[in-house]
């Protein structure tokens, strides 16, 4: 998905520098660019953290799941 998202904020580098604009008008454009790959990098970072944290709640789901069927075998 980063990769994907990445070619295509590529592309549209591309594309800006192929349009006929004022200097002026290029340079806004390429740094709208990039200010979404800042964006996209943070989402990325998020989306991380987020898979790290999911992980984190199904392992302790797990060792509640494995404490409650000991106790119930007792």
């Amino acid at each position: 998905m980063e990769r994907n998202a990445h070619k295509s904020l590529q592309n549209l580098e591309q594309l800006v520098n192929r349009t006929p604009l004022s200097r002026a008008e290029r340079e806004a454009l390429s740094g709208d660019v990039g200010v979404l790959e800042q964006v996209l990098a943070e989402f990325v970072k998020a989306r991380k953290e987020l898979d790290q944290i999911k992980a984190r709640a199904d392992e302790m789901k797990k060792e509640i799941e494995k404490k409650s069927k000991k106790k119930e075998g007792e």
